[in-house]
């Protein structure tokens, strides 16, 4: 599609990202047998899925709408009566206007946030698996402060960070002790309606998503780059770090971005592909390199990742039908050069566009809780809920498989059941063991630093607040703790000029690192905490070989190999 307010730019600007919550999504989508983790170095890993999967929704699946009466109903003049129960259209004049839901976010709790683009405003649902097709909103936030949102993502505290696009800042609003949100965001990032490349502006910010320490990432669409903030924000507040993908060709037109698994997932829209970038990001003189690419994307404009690890990843098609494609593993397996499933939500995806004739504009996409994928239907002026057939029964519990984790790496997960009355109770059976250094609390979250590597299994058993007799159900889950690894950018030097890298890793306790092989550049030097620097003095390729070790109990080590390269 042609964005309206960037005309001529094509590719749509919505996000959907999970924040700090990332790694805690737990649903019922996809199994992971079979993928392995891959040993992180500076190249993109290539693994190639020999074809694509079926270009169709699950059998049996069933599909409802959010803001239209029914199915068949996709324009303006067939919305739900209610104020806060539909999306709306802006018009601007000039033939520019703006319609329709862009961002959604699911919180682990299941409360849905939908930015409303036409209507100028964040409208939120408190349970994104009981839907009805024209239910209201309970909670309708930043009216008459927004223009044009379209990147939207939720803090574990229900702060709401809002890319407002056509005024190139982001606002942010967190709610009181009431859970009630102010008239007027507490912070705003950027200058309103002044774009500028430096690292206190936006030039059309879209995507948004928060790292696992709070640091706030904005894919600034115009200036090619994904920039980082951080904690605490402050109005005006210039970025701290950003990522450019400087070896990896350059973004052109990111759109989008997601945190999960300890990674950065980027809709690089012109270069048809979904980029992934190891963290941490705390480091402003490290130039990141993206560990895996995802294509068969031929204009990705949202994402997700689910809690079994599963990239889902909105396709506007390019003239082709709209869907959402989906890579399994995507945070732990190699590069994957096509999709493995297409999601058509039944071909409801359609609906005349207030800026683009007939064109389909699938935007943001979310995972409830139970399993449910929700994609925002722009041009519609409603959202489109797919239901898997194994959704929506009686009472059960809908988490089997918890998202990975690094050794020696804190962890938070939620453990959710469908079909139950009031709140959930969560215990273990008995049955199997969760990894030492983990707890299961009442409320069933997982958490704690997981501290040896390895595949567990554990059964919990699930209660209901259902009287005179709760309803129970037992179900097995499943979690991997990755052993410890070693990853390195591989940054290039050259003789006689400053040179300064880092080795790190992925888990592990206060890692030291030492090498056991090969030799550096002569006039570098490696500290035991991963710096390498000084001044090269030979031009050449020099092989290394690194070995880490943490503090961990029982201790956790890693090793690999990799070259630094020094120019003439």
């Amino acid at each position: 599609m042609i964005r309206r307010s960037d005309p001529g730019h094509a590719g749509y600007p919505a996000s959907e990202s999970q924040g700090v919550w990332a790694r805690v999504w737990i649903v019922k989508i996809r199994s992971l047998a079979g993928l392995c983790s891959a040993v992180v170095v500076s190249a993109l890993v290539s693994v190639v899925v020999p074809s694509p999967g079926a270009v169709a929704d699950p059998p049996g699946a069933t599909f409802t709408v959010l803001g239209q009466p029914n199915n068949s109903s996709d324009s303006l003049a067939t919305r739900c009566a209610g104020a806060d129960a539909r999306f709306n259209r802006h018009d601007f004049g000039g033939g520019f206007a703006t319609a329709g839901p862009t961002g959604v976010v699911v919180t682990p709790s299941g409360r849905l946030f939908a930015l409303d683009d036409g209507g100028q405003r964040v409208l939120s649902w408190p349970d994104a698996d009981a839907l009805s097709s024209c239910q209201a909103a309970d909670k309708v936030i930043g009216t008459g402060n927004l223009n044009g949102p379209e990147g939207l993502t939720v803090g574990p505290d229900d702060t709401v960070y809002v890319a407002d696009t056509l005024q190139h800042v982001v606002q942010i609003y967190t709610p009181d002790g009431f859970g009630d949100y102010p008239a007027t965001p507490q912070v705003v990032l950027g200058e309103s309606y002044v774009s500028g490349t430096d690292g206190g502006h936006f030039d059309y910010p879209r995507g948004l998503t928060l790292d696992d320490d709070g640091r706030l990432l904005v894919a600034d669409d115009y200036n090619n780059k994904i920039k980082i903030f951080y904690p605490p924000f402050t109005n005006g507040q210039f970025a701290d770090d950003s990522i450019g993908a400087g070896n990896n060709g350059g973004f052109n037109a990111p759109k989008d971005i997601a945190f999960a698994g300890g990674s950065l997932f980027v809709a690089d829209f012109y270069n048809q592909r979904v980029l992934r970038f190891p963290g941490p990001f705390d480091n402003p003189a490290t130039t990141y390199t993206a560990d895996a690419s995802f294509l068969g994307v031929s204009q990705p404009v949202n994402l997700t990742v689910g809690g079994d690890g599963t990239l889902f990843v909105t396709d506007g098609g390019n003239g082709g039908a709209p869907s959402v494609k989906s890579f399994p593993g995507a945070t732990i397996g190699g590069s994957q050069n096509v999709w493995t499933e297409e999601y058509t939500f039944g071909g409801l995806l359609t609906g005349p566009s207030p800026d683009n004739g007939a064109q389909p504009e699938p935007l943001g996409v979310a995972v409830t809780p139970a399993g449910r994928l929700i994609v925002a239907d722009y041009a519609g002026y409603r959202l489109v809920i797919e239901t898997p057939a194994n959704v929506g029964g009686g009472f059960e519990v809908v988490t089997t498989t918890l998202l990975h984790e690094y050794v020696q790496t804190a962890y938070k997960a939620q453990l959710t059941a469908s079909g139950g009355n009031g709140r959930v109770k969560w215990s273990l059976t008995g049955v199997g063991f969760l990894p030492s250094g983990m707890k299961l609390s009442r409320s069933g979250k997982v958490t704690g630093r997981p501290t040896e590597p390895g595949t567990y299994t554990f059964e919990v058993l699930a209660q209901d607040a259902t009287k005179p007799t709760p309803q129970t159900d037992t179900g097995m889950v499943t979690i991997e703790i990755l052993p410890m690894e070693i990853y390195f950018n591989d940054p290039s030097g050259d003789v006689g000029e400053a040179y300064k890298a880092q080795v790190r890793s992925f888990g592990g306790k206060g890692v030291k690192y030492s090498l056991i092989g090969g030799a550096l550049p002569p006039g570098l030097k490696m500290s035991p905490t991963g710096k390498i620097t000084g001044k090269p003095l030979e031009a050449g390729t020099f092989s290394v070989d690194v070995y880490a070790v943490d503090k961990g109990t029982p201790q956790n080590s890693a090793h690999t190999s990799f070259d630094i390269h020094i120019l003439p």
